[in-house]
């Protein structure tokens, strides 16, 4: 679609991709490729994509800032997306006009974020 080069720059950036290991502008992008450069990117060449194809996961003794890493973060959260109460109305309608308003869980689409009434807050 001549946008391969704009989706080498964003697998490289979401990915950590650099030097080597980054796609060319020019350069074919292949599922299983880039399942590959990711995973051995994060966990090395001994545990690459045929590895997890095999083994299915990898664990390891986790770290008190991975599990609670937003304690560990200094950022700003955003607690109340005002305009998911107009994009709730318009995905309702459409949702209407073709048939799956009963398929879709309507009470995630809060502008609350956490205290859904399913119980499942975002934050």
């Amino acid at each position: 679609m001549g946008r391969n080069d704009r989706m080498a720059g964003y697998f490289n950036h979401m990915i950590g991709l650099e030097g080597n290991e980054a796609y060319k502008p020019d350069e074919e992008l292949v599922w299983d490729e880039l399942c590959n450069r990711a995973v051995t990117h994060y966990f090395g060449e001994e545990h690459n994509w045929d590895w997890f194809k095999e083994h299915g996961f990898i664990s390891w003794p986790k770290k008190v800032e991975e599990v609670y890493w937003r304690h560990f973060n200094d950022c700003r959260v955003q607690l109340y997306w005002e305009w998911m109460i107009d994009l709730k109305a318009e995905t309702m309608a459409i949702a209407q006009d073709i048939g799956l308003d009963k398929q879709l869980r309507w009470e995630n689409f809060s502008p609350v974020l956490c205290g859904t009434q399913s119980g499942h807050g975002m934050l």
